[in-house]
């Protein structure tokens, strides 16, 4: 695996999350006006928190601004990985909505790296996707990377609806529950099955 410049490291095509994300897609105010409670501030943010990365990883959408990058390396192709055998493939970018794409790079065998600029980036797509118009031939490389910014604007509603029951059922039954099962006995579920992405 190739180390990230962070210190992360890839596995073959996963998605990993770059940047660390501080901002909740709903504020602790508007959980308090929900249960009816005042104070407890830095403990209904934690099952925010628990609720939003919860639903975030069941539905495989980034839910507020998050910088994330997507490796393909030479186990998706064998014997080597060709660039002319990538641009014949949309890469299908996890964790939707794309916001934009940032940096393309491959990777050569020798440890090298070369920045690709020539490619159409459809963010209006879900999940959004990279087509490489440059096809080297005979040019093996190690992997190639993508790094893109992801998450909505306005979280919808319904994901915002489905965070709340959550949290709230964290809240009314805590110790009782871990949030997996939180996530299912609130009907948290229901409010994120069309929103959820098919496995890429």
């Amino acid at each position: 695996m190739r180390p990230h410049r962070s210190g992360l490291k890839f596995t073959n095509g996963r998605s990993v999350k770059v940047s660390e994300v501080d901002t909740l897609p709903i504020t602790v105010e508007r959980l308090q006006e929900h249960l009816r409670v005042d104070g407890d501030s830095d403990y209904l943010e934690s099952l925010i928190r628990v609720a939003a990365n919860y639903a975030a990883e069941y539905m495989q959408r980034s839910l507020v601004e998050t910088t994330r990058e997507r490796q393909w390396d030479l186990y998706d192709w064998t014997p080597q990985l060709r660039r002319e055998h990538v641009a014949r493939n949309p890469l299908t970018l996890t964790y939707p909505p794309v916001k934009s794409v940032d940096r393309v790079v491959a990777y050569l065998s020798d440890g090298s790296e070369v920045e690709l600029t020539e490619y159409t980036a459809d963010i209006a797509a879900d999940p959004g996707r990279v087509l490489l118009h440059e096809a080297t031939v005979g040019r093996e490389i190690a992997s190639i990377a993508v790094e893109y910014t992801a998450g909505y604007e306005d979280v919808p509603k319904v994901i915002e609806q489905g965070i709340l029951m959550h949290a709230a059922y964290l809240y009314e039954y805590r110790g009782e529950c871990d949030g997996s099962e939180a996530g299912r006995r609130s009907g948290a579920h229901g409010m994120y099955d069309s929103y959820k992405v098919a496995l890429i």
